[in-house]
């Protein structure tokens, strides 16, 4: 009955260790799936800044051209349209993939802190996604402005122009949460160490 007792006591705290060490290396849940998940949807993320920026340079080329509001300049610029358009398709499938990879995270148990991470980055790029749905209907009407210029009965430059603007305005602030919801993730991300 001494070894019994004696083997009880050494057991134990042994076991107790080995089930801590187990839990702390993440091996209590789906922590190295999660984090291969969270990864490859960091590279996609970045891929998809990657073709903001690259948009971002195509449509500050127009932004003389609504400023302006010269029917000339306007019309100088519509050979950018096909352009911009395929960059926001490019973008947009971009962000959506980086979506559907921050989604897969939500599947897996014992993982609360990528999933609060992927959660924080999937609100980011609902908000960034429609940015992009923003962008697509400012080209749109830009087309349409163009089209009646071409037209026998020319439009309201000036009250198109405004409308221009508004839309401006609504995708930069769109596309300014989106960054403040992403830094505010990568800010977690960061403080609970998910990277390691």
């Amino acid at each position: 009955m001494l070894w019994y007792n004696t083997l009880r006591r050494i057991l134990i705290p042994v076991v107790a260790c080995c089930v801590a060490i187990v839990l702390f290396a993440g091996c209590g849940g789906d922590t190295g799936t999660a984090r291969t998940y969270m990864r490859q949807a960091d590279l996609a993320y970045t891929a998809a800044v990657a073709k903001g920026l690259e948009l971002q340079k195509l449509q500050e080329s127009l932004l003389p051209a609504v400023v302006s509001g010269d029917p000339a300049q306007l019309k100088a610029a519509a050979p950018q349209l096909p352009e911009i358009e395929a960059a926001l398709v490019a973008y947009q499938e971009s962000a959506k993939k980086a979506l559907a990879d921050y989604k897969k995270v939500d599947s897996l148990s014992g993982v609360a802190d990528y999933k609060t991470y992927a959660d924080m980055m999937v609100a980011s790029l609902d908000e960034l996604i429609t940015s992009i749905d923003t962008g697509k209907a400012l080209v749109s009407e830009f087309k349409d402005l163009v089209s009646k210029l071409n037209s026998s009965t020319p439009p309201d430059i000036a009250a198109s122009k405004l409308h221009l603007f508004d839309k401006i305005n609504l995708a930069l602030n769109q596309s300014t949460k989106a960054r403040q919801l992403a830094q505010k993730a990568k800010d977690y991300q960061s403080k609970q160490k998910l990277n390691g």
